[in-house]
């Protein structure tokens, strides 16, 4: 449970003040509704305008403590807090392990712990591969309950995978928001993920059964591209109603009421608030408006202008977050790309001082709740020194600020008053969301209802449509199904109006529809604008850099439309802004020789950048705005020069071969600074790539795929077997007139009944990824009507494409996929995209027309296009070390001193061990200590090696007795080719004995950067880029001794010797039976065949028992038995068994041979005392095992009496009287085979 308030001190005795703005009450809107002007600011006080009015006393606390700063001063935060750092494991406050670079630094730790959603798929602790999903998710819950014990707040990022490719948060391809949001294909699939989150967060349950508040962080640095929610993959309209889907999921659904929830766009804004506003998904949905600022650049040696650009933003953020009784907090921040914190020799030494002086210089930007950094995953990229470090110092000062607040620092942020401002009512449409395309004929409209009790009818109205009435379905929402029209979809934009009445409600929504699919251009014209029918649509076309979507609008050109580029630049005279678009797949432009634009300056003097990226490297050229006279721009492609911003490829040239692949296109204004006016914009029109260039082939295609010749089938009954899927081939015949080879497919509809008419091929699941067409040769009837081909993919998805009949020769009609548009089902309206073309499993030819009749061809279907896979050399093996050379450790550690030698590195593990290595030689001595960590490496660089078709390592490994484990890892290329390396282990248990091991790279599992799915093995292209190999060792069991050492001989890289086939054991010599006497030694002997050599293990069966047993230690080809009387009658057997299989010999019966008995030991006789006792006894042998009975003689008696119930090998009398002083004893011992009587022994009394 957390600590007190008294346990948890606060370093400032005042918290700061809060402004005058945050005592007011109430609660806003949702955005794009308005206030009137006299309705009071949102709340604060006891009042908080928080998004869950269900909120647990502790959350809403924890949204008044933070907005107010009861903190007192800023919270520093840091993502994985305490389990990724480049010092060392130490025992924490709590007693549990704790690595943490803050801790190291400071003693004390973060005020605020953050952690990531990739936990609960395993790609970040304290998730784990291993463990399912719910286990991760539970994981999860334990450390935020920690870091709450150790006095932290607690954030959840989400980095969420892509939920249409199945990659990671960086794959942007697939339009993703577009098919999670409700009744898109994999709304189930994020719906299951949101499950997890709840699961974490309904777990995160103190010993006293209260839950800890979370601040839940989804969708962040939307205005950045690099993830698939980013500015370029989803519109304004769908960001903003996944927001609202996510939390409403969370809150309503699934009942989560421990969250806060954080909307947090990447900066810099210019302190812009409308740029801020664009994607915010409202009041309702929001209870943290956050701010996201890495410093990038390394030019200036101080970091005076990126801090200065922060608090100019934060000021707004602060002042948004007033207005509405929200949280502002700068939720991520850092150094990074150039600008990253090395080991050494960095600028802006001080960074984090200047920064917190920074924001303690304004009043407005010091009152963020708290600024959270990036993890130390490893010395390669930290966000936080370490200690030791050379902006150690400066940490620690920002430590000692007390505008700081650290864990040791926070107090109680759960213990003040606060209750839930009432959310207004409100209403909005969920789908289609506002700004985008419907491309189908019908579409499902769904609208939202909130706090508007009584609510009882609700109307959706679009432009020259009637009314259609809503109703409510089962996943809370009012919907129906709107009949838009096939004749409607013009790419056309309609103002649409959602109204919801009763209760005493009047509300409304209004959106704005884009019917019909974008306009497809030429290959080499960006845009002539004139496909566009007003403003919404053109920029649902285009992504905006560092503006609003409103910086550009449509103007008018002649008798057509040209694009407006308007800017309002801020005073510090650093903006720029400007718009551009993606291609993928890329556009070759190498055949045309320049660029043209026409442009309309404004006579402003700024400087207008016109930027192609190809082949990956990004070009500029610049238009002049001298004058303001229009004109054509000719640019020449040897004008372009490469963007200064990228000094890694500074020099390069745009060469034929980068134009084959042209990625990406946009347009930049940038602020000419001095007089040049701050306001204004510019005219564009007819961009496009035009003149005779040296065209190239980028890269070789691929060999196409064949779906269907016609050539294969040998009758009529195999061709309609495979196209029968939707039992119709009476439509269909196999046809002697051919487009090429003997065979076609000849198709005769008749449209007198007006219906669609249609065959099919099932095709299971083809790969068409990485293809760009579908060919097929036709042969048209001369009609007007058209054959519509249609593409059955995963997840019963349909995309359709129209070729025309009116061609009656046979002629090649080649479709882009690109040009397939949605089809079914029917609010279906995402393009299709590679990743869907990876399960291709139906193809639909049809006659698409409702009138008419006739018969027209198909032959050759193929898919065509896509790059051809280089091919990759096979490497050469080579021996990596074999330790014999070195005349000293240093020389060897000279080798391997990639890592020990860096200032973040482990230190030296290795020495030369002479003699210690395979048949006597030298071998490295790796010496290990997990006294203070879990891991230890040495490396040497390989810069590139080759290990292309090689199957893997080998090496001599001693575990000397270890019990620890041993990763033979190595390093290359990542999967693209570009970002950070991949690194790759090879577990080798330090168990056993002394031996060579062979780690095959068929089973090397990638282990960083985290997020990679651990089925994914090194293709031969990374393995042909090998920069490193890696030893390292692990500790497999803490319990075992933290300290040994290991040795390591002989290591290589190559092919395996090749491996014998596996055979099953077969038995070839059967045990045969044995009989012996009891106590007598037997032997047994089984042998049998088999690859590898099989084992052994013997069991025994008792007689008339149903199971074997196994004897304990008899596992050699031999078995020697002492017999006992438990032996007789039962069974041996051998059981052979290897990795191919099991064989078992016939059993093997055991007899003990039966004897009459014989007396080995005789009964004494005995003298004793009256009363005393004595005991006759008598030994004997014999199987099966004698009875025994005593007879007894009176002394002057010349008859034996049997003594009554004496019936063992001894016998016991009590005297009493000296008259029985001469009495005789004897015992008759019988078995089955005989009897024979013992001597006579006489009892004499004293």
């Amino acid at each position: 449970m957390p600590t007190s308030a008294a346990t948890r001190p606060a370093r400032r005795a005042v918290a700061l003040v809060a402004a005058a703005a945050l005592t007011l009450t109430g609660l806003t809107a949702a955005a794009g509704s308005a206030h009137a002007a006299d309705d009071p600011a949102p709340g604060s006080g006891g009042t908080v305008a928080i998004a869950d009015t269900d909120a647990t006393a502790q959350t809403r606390s924890l949204m008044r403590y933070l907005r107010d700063q009861e903190s007192g001063g800023i919270l520093f935060g840091q993502q994985h807090a305490t389990d990724e750092a480049v010092s060392s494991s130490v025992t924490g406050p709590d007693g549990k392990p704790l690595r943490s670079d803050v801790h190291d630094v400071t003693g004390d730790l973060p005020g605020i712990f953050g952690f990531d959603t990739l936990a609960l798929k395993g790609d970040e602790k304290p998730g784990s591969h291993t463990r399912t999903d719910e286990e991760n998710a539970l994981a999860l819950a334990a450390e935020m309950v920690r870091a709450d014990d150790l006095g932290a707040l607690v954030t959840l990022s989400a980095h969420m995978p892509n939920f249409v490719t199945g990659g990671s948060f960086y794959d942007t391809e697939g339009r993703v928001v577009s098919h999670i949001l409700p009744g898109g294909d994999t709304n189930a699939e994020y719906r299951a993920y949101l499950d997890l989150v709840a699961l974490a967060a309904q777990s995160a349950q103190r010993t006293d059964g209260s839950l800890v508040p979370i601040v839940f962080r989804p969708f962040h640095e939307n205005t950045g591209s690099w993830f698939w929610w980013g500015a370029a993959h989803a519109s304004v309209g769908e960001y903003k109603e996944i927001f609202r889907y996510t939390v409403e999921y969370l809150r309503d659904v699934l009942g989560v009421h421990n969250l806060l929830y954080a909307f947090s766009p990447n900066g810099t804004f210019d302190g812009d608030a409308a740029r801020y506003l664009e994607t915010y998904p409202g009041d309702q949905w929001v209870d943290v408006l956050g701010y996201d600022n890495y410093e990038n650049s390394d030019a200036a040696d101080d970091s005076t202008a990126w801090v200065a650009a922060v608090v100019d933003d934060l000021e707004m953020v602060v002042d948004l977050a007033a207005e509405r009784g929200k949280v502002p907090a700068f939720t991520e921040f850092g150094r990074n790309g150039d600008r990253t914190i090395k080991p050494s020799g960095n600028k802006s030494l001080h960074y984090f001082t200047e920064l917190l002086d920074g924001l303690s210089a304004s009043p407005t930007a010091s009152r963020v709740a708290w600024m959270l950094t990036w993890a130390n995953f490893g010395s390669g990229q930290i966000y936080v020194p370490y200690a030791g470090h050379e902006m150690a110092a400066d940490f620690q000062a920002l430590y000692d600020d007390d505008a700081s607040v650290f864990a040791s620092q926070t107090g109680d942020p759960y213990a003040l008053t606060a209750t839930a401002g009432a959310q207004e009512p409100a209403l909005r449409v969920v789908t289609p969301a506002d700004g985008t395309r419907v491309t189908t004929a019908t579409t499902t409209v769904r609208a939202k209802v909130t706090a508007a009790p009584g609510v009882d009818t609700v109307t959706f109205t679009a432009a020259g449509y009637e009314p259609l009435e809503l109703a409510p379905d089962d996943d809370g929402y009012w919907s129906a199904t709107w009949e838009v029209g096939e004749d409607a979809l013009t790419n056309r934009t309609v103002p649409a109006e959602v109204t919801a009445t009763g209760g005493g409600h009047d509300l409304s929504d209004d959106v704005s529809l884009i019917l019909g699919s974008a306009p497809v251009l030429p290959v080499g014209t960006v845009d002539d604008f004139e496909g566009y029918g007003d403003d919404v649509a053109l920029r649902a076309a285009y992504t905006t850099a560092n503006a609003t979507s409103s910086a550009i609008a449509l103007a008018d050109h002649g008798d057509g439309q040209a694009v407006r580029l308007s800017y309002d630049f801020p005073a510090s005279r650093t903006g720029y802004l400007g718009f551009g678009k993606s291609y993928a797949p890329t556009q070759n432009w190498s055949g045309f020789g320049q660029l043209d634009l026409w442009v309309d300056p404004d006579a402003s003097g700024h400087k207008l950048v016109v930027q192609v990226q190809a082949g990956g490297v990004t070009f500029e050229a610049y238009p002049s705005l001298a004058g303001d006279e229009p004109y054509v721009a000719s640019i020449p492609w040897t004008e372009f020069t490469v963007a200064p911003w990228d000094t890694a490829n500074l020099g390069q040239t745009l060469t034929w071969e980068r134009l084959a692949k042209v990625s990406q296109f946009f347009v930049y204004l940038n602020d000419a600074g001095g007089d040049a006016p701050l306001t204004g914009s510019v005219l564009l029109d007819d961009i496009a790539a035009s003149g005779e260039g040296e065209y190239v082939d980028p890269e070789p295609s691929a060999e196409p795929i064949l779906v269907d010749d016609f050539e294969s089938y040998a009758d009529e009954a195999a061709f309609d077997a495979a196209w029968g899927n939707r039992a119709k081939t009476d439509l269909v015949s196999l046809s002697t007139d051919a487009g090429e080879g003997a065979q076609a497919l000849a198709f005769t509809y008749d449209h007198a009944d007006g219906a669609w008419q249609d065959v099919a091929r099932w095709l299971g699941g083809q790969d068409w990824s990485g293809r760009d067409a579908l060919s097929l040769r036709v042969k048209g009837d001369g009609t007007g009507n058209q054959l519509a081909v249609q593409l059955g993919l995963g997840g019963g998805t349909y995309y359709l494409a129209q070729v025309p009949l009116t061609d009656t020769s046979w002629h090649v009609v080649e479709i882009p996929f690109s040009s397939f548009a949605p089809s079914w089902p029917q609010d279906l309206t995402t393009p299709i995209s590679d990743e869907a073309l990876g399960v291709v499993n139906e193809l639909v030819l049809a006659s698409s027309s409702q009138s008419g009749s006739g018969t027209f061809g198909v032959d050759e279907i193929r898919v065509v296009g896509g790059d051809a896979e280089p091919e990759v050399p096979d490497g050469t093996p080579e021996v990596l070390d074999r330790f014999d050379q070195y005349g000293a450790t240093t020389d060897l550690r000279a080798a391997w001193n990639n890592i020990a030698e860096q200032e973040w590195g482990d230190g030296w593990q290795l020495a030369l061990a002479p003699g210690k290595g395979a048949g006597g030689s030298a071998a490295a001595a790796f010496a290990y200590d997990f006294s203070t960590t879990t891991y230890l490496q040495e490396s040497r660089w390989l810069g590139g090696h080759s290990w292309a078709g090689l199957d893997g390592i080998s090496a001599w490994v001693d575990p000397n007795g270890s019990g620890q484990s041993l990763s033979l890892r190595f390093r290359t290329v990542s999967a693209s080719g570009t970002g950070d390396d991949w690194y790759w282990d090879l577990p080798v248990p330090l168990t056993g004995s002394a031996r060579t091991v062979r780690a095959a790279f068929a089973d090397a599992v990638a282990t960083w950067p985290a997020g990679i799915d651990p089925a994914t093995r090194p293709t031969r292209a990374q393995l042909a880029k090998v920069n490193e190999v890696i030893l390292m060792a692990t500790q497999a069991d803490p319990a075992l001794p933290p300290t040994g050492t290991f040795y390591l001989d002989d290591l290589e890289v190559g092919d395996f010797p090749a491996q014998p086939t596996e055979v099953a054991p077969a038995v070839t010599t059967q045990p045969t039976a044995v009989t012996g006497k009891i106590g007598t030694t037997v032997t047994f002997t089984a042998q049998a065949s088999g690859l590898p050599a099989p084992t052994v293990q013997w069991q025994f069966r008792s007689k008339g028992a149903a199971s074997w047993r196994p004897i304990a230690g008899a596992t050699s080809t031999t078995l020697t038995l002492r017999l006992a009387k438990a032996h007789d009658g039962g069974q041996v057997r051998a059981v052979f068994t290897n990795v191919a299989g099991t064989a078992a010999s016939s059993g093997a019966t055991l007899t003990v041979t039966r004897t009459k008995p014989r007396i080995t030991a005789q009964p004494r006789s005995l003298t004793v005392a009256r009363y005393r006792a004595a005991t006759f006894r008598v030994t004997a042998t014999g199987y099966p095992a004698p009875t025994y009975q005593w007879f007894r003689k009176a002394p002057g008696s010349a008859a034996w009496v049997k003594v009554t119930g004496a019936t063992s090998s001894s016998l016991t009398v009590k005297p009493r009287t000296t008259k029985d002083s001469g009495t005789r004893y004897r015992v008759v011992v019988t078995n089955s085979q005989g009897s024979v009587i013992s001597a006579v022994a006489t009892l004499r009394v004293r």
